[in-house]
C-alpha cells in the first residue's frame, strides 16, 4: 500500500503523466491521473471495494448475463466479464462522458468487446434527460442534487432510460449491480417489470441521505423486493462500533472481515427480512451494500458457510 502511494505520487507529480496503464486484478486498465477518484484508488490499492469484489466472485457463474449500472471506467464490468466467460454477457451503463471513454478503452485493452457492451446513458424511472451533478471524485457523479454539498462542482445533462424499456426484448438478466450515489430507488422503480420477469440477483450500494433515520426513500423499494421474494443474502458495512452493535443486537455475527486500505469492513450473511429495514438505510449509514437474491439455495450458503 505504501508503495502504491509512492508510485502514484511519482507518476503524477514527477513524471506528470495524465494516464497510466496498470494491471488491476487480472486486467490491464487505463487509469486517469487527471481526476481524483477510482483511478487513484486502483493505482494505490490495486483493488476497489474488496468486499464487493469478493462477493461478485462468489455469486457470478459462467454463462450468466449481468447488467452493471454506473459502470464508471469498467472495473466491475471487467471483473464480471472474466467470470461469465465467452458464453455470458455484460451490459454496462455509464453516462459521464470522460468515464465512458475510459470504459470503452479498458474494454478494448482487454479484448472483451465480445462479451461487454457499453451504453452512454443513465438508468432512471423514466426515459428522457436529467441533470447530472459532477463530483470532485470521478466515482461520485450523481443524478441527485445534495444541497450545499462541496463534493459537487457543476453539472451536465445526460440521457436516461427506464430499464423496463431498455431490457425489453433482451435475454434474461441474472445479476445486476448498481452504485448511483443515491439514485438507486428511482432505478428500482423503473425496472419492476424486469424484476418480475427475470428475478435477477441485485447488488445495491446504499446511499441514504437527509435528517430522517432511516432514509424513507428506500423503505418502499426494500419492502417491494421482500414482497417479490427477495432476501438479503449479504450486507456489507464498515466495522464501526455503531454498525456492529446494531447487528449484534439483532443476533448476527460477521461472516467475513477484511481491510481495504486502513478501513475494516465486515459482511453479514442471511439477514432476515424483518431485520433488513433496521439496517438498510440508516442515518448515519450502517449498510454500505446489500446483496438481494430470490434463489432458494444461495451461493453464499455454499461458499461462506
Amino acid at each position: 500500500m505504501v508503495f502504491g502511494f509512492l508510485r502514484y505520487g511519482f507518476v503524477k507529480y514527477i513524471l506528470r503523466k495524465k494516464e497510466v496503464i496498470q494491471r488491476v486484478l487480472m486486467f490491464k486498465m487505463a487509469l486517469g491521473l487527471d481526476q481524483k477518484g477510482l483511478s487513484r484508488e486502483l493505482m494505490v490499492y490495486g483493488v476497489h471495494e474488496s468486499m464487493e469484489t469478493q462477493l461478485i466472485q462468489e455469486v457470478l457463474r459462467p454463462g450468466m448475463h449481468a447488467l452493471d449500472v454506473g459502470g464508471n471506467i469498467g472495473y466491475y464490468a471487467l471483473l464480471e466479464a472474466s467470470i461469465v466467460g465467452r458464453h455470458g454477457r455484460v451490459l454496462v451503463l455509464e453516462p459521464a462522458p470522460k468515464n465512458f471513454e475510459r470504459l470503452k478503452r479498458n474494454i478494448a485493452l482487454n479484448r472483451l468487446s465480445d462479451r461487454i457492451v457499453a451504453f452512454n446513458f443513465a438508468a432512471g424511472d423514466a426515459d428522457g434527460y436529467e441533470k447530472m451533478y459532477l463530483g470532485i471524485l470521478d466515482n461520485m457523479h450523481c443524478l441527485m442534487k445534495y444541497p450545499n454539498d462541496h463534493r459537487y462542482r457543476g453539472s451536465i445533462v445526460v440521457e436516461t432510460v427506464k430499464l423496463d424499456h431498455f431490457l425489453a426484448g433482451r435475454r434474461k438478466i441474472d445479476f445486476l449491480r448498481m452504485d448511483l450515489e443515491g439514485y438507486e430507488c428511482q432505478v428500482l422503480e423503473g425496472m419492476k417489470e424486469i424484476i418480475e420477469r427475470d428475478r435477477p440477483s441485485l447488488l445495491i450500494e446504499m446511499h441514504p441521505t437527509g435528517d430522517i433515520d432511516p432514509d424513507p426513500r428506500y423503505t418502499p423499494s426494500i419492502e417491494y423486493l421482500i414482497q417479490m421474494g427477495y432476501q438479503a443474502r449479504s450486507v456489507i458495512c464498515s466495522a464501526k462500533e455503531r454498525s456492529m452493535k446494531t447487528f449484534r443486537a439483532l443476533g448476527y455475527s460477521p461472516s467475513v472481515m477484511a481491510f481495504h486500505g486502513f478501513i475494516k469492513y465486515v459482511r453479514y450473511d442471511h439477514v432476515h427480512s424483518r431485520d433488513i429495514i433496521h439496517v438498510a438505510a440508516r442515518r448515519p449509514k450502517i449498510a454500505r451494500a446489500i446483496y438481494f437474491s430470490t434463489e432458494k439455495k444461495s451461493r453464499i450458503s455454499a461458499l461462506s458457510g
